[in-house]
């Protein structure tokens, strides 16, 4: 297959070369006469490339594997690319919806209006209509009602929030300049700011002189003896310096929409950065997000003259953070009116629906797994993970069971998957791995070998490519995990990112993943840096991060032109608050100490889930308290009786999810906005057949795991268990567990004689 992509690709740069040389000669044809020459060549071109013959059918072989004795929680290289994909997040337009459904309120409101007697309940009713109006961008509309109310307005409020909405319809009308004469009563401040205390000492006078940039006072008059490592909270900086009625809030907004308009940029600014002062939590944060955008729809240059020449000192100073990060380019603008004040919810809820097998369910399901390749490891867990569910299927529905061993060629195992359609499967998992899984994807596989059966839906355990009709994917990927950490940081509040990651292919893909996700939210990437995992000190890396190195530099040019050497702080950057570690258990361990202590243990930090093995140490992993980091719940059930540890364990976990989404693949197929629970997390099916599962977010304390949103799912732990005839039993464990606490908190469950830390397996009556 390889050689067939490598000759289309040929052939097609073949056909592109000779369109160009024949461009000067299609020049003096007509338009329709050109076209025609130009489309037949490319027909003739394009049926050169499709007559590749087919590869021969290889002869399908199942066979039988030994259980592999090394069930280690690590994965090599090559065994981690089989975990190659992710799922992709599918976004809703629902902009006309809310049009209309603000249409409907602002009628709602305006019948009100015609039905009351007293005149401030008319007015309050009529601004309420005209305000919905506004939003659903009915600005004319908006517009008469107020001018209908005018003479009856007595109160200030009610003032004020006519005047807002008649600037709304001047800006609408593109009349910018009349909008801000309007709101100028509510907006009036003196443009520039009153310097800081640090800024009236001669001291930071000379620094900014120096560096464009300043040090807390406390930097240069600690104690002799002391070095402060003081932790610079970025809200600090953003102390309202007044109290914003609401209204206020509202006309800041619009006009820093007009001076957008005018090009007025550090006005614009300033507008967004009075309003976010003035804002609390979620509604604080969306404002900071469009408040980074605004300032990056500014040019390079105009952002440095900014800096150079503004004489606000809070403008001037977030401008200068954007020169030193990197920002995403689109975000939605912060919600008009009183709307900032309601808390923000996600736009719809998932229902959890029961995990049973019932009619629709599958009766026959083949399981293609590359058994014997170098992928042996992960596709023994992923097996055992089957099996499990299947043993634990008492269902009257419950289907039969078979698999391919598909060995190491994946050119291979779009014939595997033809065979099991021929031999009538209903139901097909598998493969993992990237190239196992596109081959298998390939729907001319379908075509070539499975004759005129009905073809039977597949479930692919990873993979890249755009899903075939009637395919699925469950994919567990380095991309994903960096997205759920994005996700997770967005809810929380946060704003301004700085990373740390491994110098690795795997980190890396992480962070593609958390930067086009947490970039697409409107948040601020303020800082990436690499670190070697083979080195245990990386305080380099961390002053370079904190920006630490840059306040020592100006420390020392200060203290050449003073003469003297004042009493110094490494002044830390205000505009990272959090940080994202990409690391492993063992790494984590020697980089978390070291971030405690250039921020004085006082930056979150979040992580993927591979800073937890699964495996209880609370002697060393006390090192790493108040990292958040995703989990599965199997991860947190499994401490006792777990077969496998660390990557594989999940592997395990998505195995028996894959059961289950086979039981239960109609259902989420019919019903909107439904989910199910498993062992990796809540499940849900994307519109693009992308099954896509949200795990629960604990953290350290005390070196101990601990749950901290279990988003409804089973975290009772679960007991190993001899049968009569010495088989392993794992029950159910179906009471909840309430406290949110981990089932490995309890002693004894890995680190006892009874637990190989170097197979990472658990042994029985040993």
């Amino acid at each position: 297959m390889a050689v067939i992509g490598a000759q289309n690709n040929r052939n097609h740069s073949k056909m592109h070369s000779l369109l160009q040389a024949l461009q000067p000669n299609l020049a003096p044809l007509s338009g329709k006469s050109a076209k025609l020459l130009a489309t037949s060549l490319t027909v003739a071109l394009l049926s050169s490339c499709a007559s590749t013959p087919p590869p021969q059918q290889a002869e399908v072989e199942v066979r039988n594997i030994p259980p592999q004795s090394d069930t280690s929680g690590s994965l090599s290289d090559d065994e981690s690319k089989a975990l190659d994909d992710e799922p992709i997040l599918v976004a809703t337009d629902i902009e006309a919806e809310n049009a209309a459904r603000r249409v409907s309120q602002a009628e709602h409101y305006q019948r009100q209006a015609q039905s009351q007697s007293d005149a401030t309940a008319k007015v309050e009713a009529t601004l309420s209509s005209a305000e919905y109006f506004v939003q659903a961008n009915e600005h004319r509309k908006a517009a008469e009602l107020i001018n209908s109310i005018r003479p009856f307005i007595s109160t200030k409020e009610h003032s004020d929030r006519a005047t807002i909405v008649l600037a709304y319809a001047d800006y609408a009308e593109n009349n910018c300049g009349s909008a801000l004469t309007r709101l100028d009563p509510l907006t009036r401040m003196e443009t520039v700011v009153r310097a800081t205390e640090f800024e009236e000492t001669a001291t930071d006078d000379i620094d900014y002189a120096l560096d464009n940039d300043h040090d807390s006072t406390d930097d240069f008059f600690a104690d002799d003896d002391t070095v402060k490592r003081e932790y610079i909270d970025a809200d600090k900086t953003l102390a309202t310096e007044e109290a914003l009625t609401t209204q206020q809030v509202d006309a800041l907004l619009l006009s820093s929409f007009c001076y957008q308009r005018l090009n007025d940029s550090e006005n614009a600014v300033w507008a967004l950065i009075r309003r976010e002062s003035a804002l609390y939590g979620a509604s604080r944060a969306e404002t900071t997000r469009y408040l980074w955008q605004v300032i990056n729809t500014i040019s390079i240059e105009d952002r440095q003259l900014i800096v150079q020449e503004s004489q606000n000192t809070k403008v001037r100073n977030r401008v200068q953070q954007s020169l030193r990060g990197e920002i995403g380019d689109t975000v939605a603008a912060p919600q008009q009116f009183t709307q900032w004040r309601e808390e923000l919810t996600p736009l719809t809820t998932s229902t959890v629906v029961d995990n049973t097998w019932n009619i629709d369910s599958p009766r026959s399901i083949f399981v293609l797994l590359p058994l014997s390749s170098r992928f042996n490891k992960a596709a023994e867990a992923l097996k055992a993970g089957i099996e499990r569910e299947h043993q634990l299927n008492q269902s009257s529905y419950k289907p039969d069971l078979r698999y391919y061993d598909i060995g190491d060629n994946p050119l291979q195992a779009g014939q595997y998957y033809a065979a099991a359609v021929r031999a009538g499967a209903d139901f097909i998992i598998g493969p993992i791995g990237k190239s196992f899984s596109n081959e298998t994807n390939n729907t001319h596989n379908y075509t070539q070998y499975s004759g005129h059966r009905p073809r039977p839906p597949l479930l692919l355990l990873g993979g890249d490519q755009a899903l075939a009709a009637g395919n699925y994917r469950l994919s567990m990927s380095p991309e994903m995990e960096g997205r759920r950490v994005a996700e997770r940081a967005w809810q929380d509040g946060h704003l301004s990112a700085g990373v740390l990651l491994a110098n690795d292919l795997t980190s890396k893909r992480v962070l593609n993943g958390f930067n086009e996700r947490w970039l697409s939210l409107g948040g601020k990437l303020s800082k990436t840096i690499e670190y070697s995992p083979q080195q245990f000190d990386h305080s380099v890396e961390l002053k370079q991060l904190f920006d630490i190195s840059r306040s020592e530099f100006r420390h020392r040019q200060l203290s050449q032109t003073l003469g003297f050497k004042p009493k110094f702080s490494p002044y830390q950057r205000g505009d990272i608050d959090f940080v994202f570690m990409v690391a492993k258990n063992q790494t984590g361990r020697i980089v978390r100490p070291q971030i405690n202590f250039f921020t004085n243990s006082q930056m979150p930090v979040y992580a993927t889930s591979s800073i937890y093995n699964g495996i209880e140490d609370t002697i060393n992993n006390i090192d790493l308290d108040k990292t958040y980091f995703p989990v599965m719940p199997w991860v947190v059930r499994s401490g006792n009786v777990a077969q496998y540890a660390g990557q594989l364990n999940m592997l395990h976990a998505m195995g028996m999810d894959a059961y289950r989404l086979a039981g239960n693949i109609s259902k989420l197929r019919s019903q909107r906005n439904v989910v199910i629970n498993g062992n990796m997390g809540q499940l849900q099916l994307q519109t693009n057949g992308e099954l896509v599962y949200q795990p629960m977010w604990a953290e350290f304390k005390e070196g101990a795991l601990h749950v901290i949103d279990r988003r409804g799912l089973d975290t009772t732990p679960l007991e190993l268990e001899l049968s009569e005839e010495g088989i392993l039993n794992y029950p159910q464990g179906n009471t909840e567990n309430d406290n949110g606490s981990s089932p490995q908190s309890r002693k004894g469950s890995y680190n006892d004689q009874n637990w190989n830390t170097r197979e990472s397996r658990r042994k029985v009556g040993g």
